[in-house]
């Protein structure tokens, strides 16, 4: 039996659906305003806010076909106020940077000149949402996180492609090897 290494991880709340693209393998680069010269885990928080504007987009491409791919039948059942998983943030960069995207990915972000590209690597999940209050701009995860013992998240499990016979449907298309942006070498 392995022995559990628990860290003490800052975290990042994301309003809702961005923090549940991010859970569940969808989104892995979240965009921001500001950079951070962090790397490493990190936990990512739910908000509690959700707001009408927010709850419409999740009835949109490509939210709607995300969230119907893992489950979700009713906006009631994404989580809120609560730790939804840990992401390994790899890399920030600025969005003008963020030529390789796909149609997906883009859509998930503001990628307007000026903002940042946090780039995760590897995202492990919570078995279920851990409540917490969450707060603005990076801050300290309230419990210690075994990292190492939850579930590794990768594209294969949720990963929404678009369909290019049909540009305006979504597929579930399972990847041998899946592909993922990195930044430009310097």
């Amino acid at each position: 039996m392995s022995s559990q290494t628990l860290q003490t991880l800052p975290a990042l709340t994301l309003w809702q659906p961005w923090g549940s693209m991010v859970a569940l393998g969808v989104k892995w680069v979240e965009t921001r305003s500001w950079p951070t010269n962090y790397r490493g885990w990190l936990v990512i928080h739910a908000a509690k806010r959700f707001t009408l504007e927010e709850r419409e987009i999740c009835l949109i491409w490509p939210f709607d076909e995300a969230l119907k791919a893992a489950g979700v039948s009713m906006l009631a059942d994404l989580p809120l106020g609560a730790g939804l998983c840990v992401a390994r943030l790899d890399a920030v960069t600025p969005t003008e940077a963020c030529v390789a995207l796909d149609k997906v990915e883009r859509s998930l972000g503001n990628y307007q000149p000026g903002r940042y590209g946090w780039v995760f690597g590897e995202i492990r999940s919570f078995d279920e949402p851990i409540p917490a209050r969450g707060y603005q701009q990076m801050w300290t995860w309230p419990e210690p996180v075994a990292v190492e013992q939850l579930k590794k998240v990768t594209r294969l499990d949720v990963r929404v492609r678009l369909d290019v016979s049909s540009p305006t449907r979504l597929r579930l298309t399972p990847e041998a090897s899946p592909t993922r942006w990195r930044p430009p070498s310097p």
